[in-house]
This record gives C-alpha cells, sequence and structure tokens, in this order.
C-alpha cells in the first residue's frame, strides 16, 4: 500500500473493499496503516443482503468507526431471488436512502447472484441472474 501511495501521490486512493462490510478484516488492515502511515480518501464495502436498513446502518458504523470517512458501497445486491418485485422494492428502498447519506461517496448495483441449490452458497460457485 505505502508504494502504491507513493507512486501516486495525487491520486485518489480507495481502501480495499471487504464483502459484508466486514470490519474484523478491516480492523487489521487499519492497524497496520495506522502503523505505516498509510493514506485513503475513502472506504469500500460490498454488500448483498438486501436489506436496505441494515446496509445502511453497517456503512454508517463503518464510516464512523474508522474517521467518519465515506463509503464507496462497490457492489450492493439482493442475493438468492429472482424475484423482481423483491429487487425493486430494494432499490426503491435503498437509492433515496444512500443519496442522503453524507457517508456515502458512492455505490455501483451489483448483478442479483444466487447459488443453483440453497446448500451450495458457501462453494464459490454462483450463476449470475
Amino acid at each position: 500500500w505505502i508504494d502504491l501511495q507513493n507512486r501516486f501521490p495525487e491520486k485518489v486512493l480507495v481502501a480495499p473493499a471487504m464483502g459484508n462490510i466486514d470490519m474484523d478484516w478491516f480492523d487489521l488492515f487499519w492497524d497496520k496503516c495506522q502503523d505505516l502511515g498509510c493514506r485513503f480518501d475513502y472506504l469500500a464495502a460490498h454488500c448483498y443482503e438486501g436489506k436496505a436498513e441494515f446496509i445502511m446502518n453497517k456503512l454508517k458504523e463503518f464510516s464512523e468507526k474508522y474517521g467518519n470517512k465515506q463509503v464507496w458501497l462497490t457492489e450492493f445486491a439482493v442475493k438468492n431471488t429472482h424475484s423482481e418485485d423483491q429487487i425493486v422494492a430494494f432499490i426503491e428502498e435503498i437509492l433515496p436512502m444512500l443519496e442522503a447519506a453524507p457517508y456515502v461517496y458512492r455505490y455501483s448495483w451489483f448483478v442479483t447472484r444466487f447459488p443453483p441449490k440453497d446448500d451450495d452458497e458457501m462453494t464459490g460457485w454462483f450463476w449470475l441472474d
């Protein structure tokens, strides 16, 4: 990370993105960066829970925990569904929340994905919808 920031001192740097806004993983990165003097301008995370209030609370907590930096929600979706009604309802609920949140820098929708069978979710094999 230090090499990257030294090579591009004028560029905006976004921290590594974790799945499911995993702050346990990010604690390790943050602690090491504090020791080394890392610079990053924004946080980043993915989340596929499909629950607007849950995601917004996690993003706010993430921002507040790490210096009130804004978060780029680099991927979000409703996992494990083909239901267009469910997906549209989620989008209609979360987009105004993302737009209004001062702790959100940017966001990017990710295609809904789900395993062929419910018990395949942990195998790493995903279908794209």
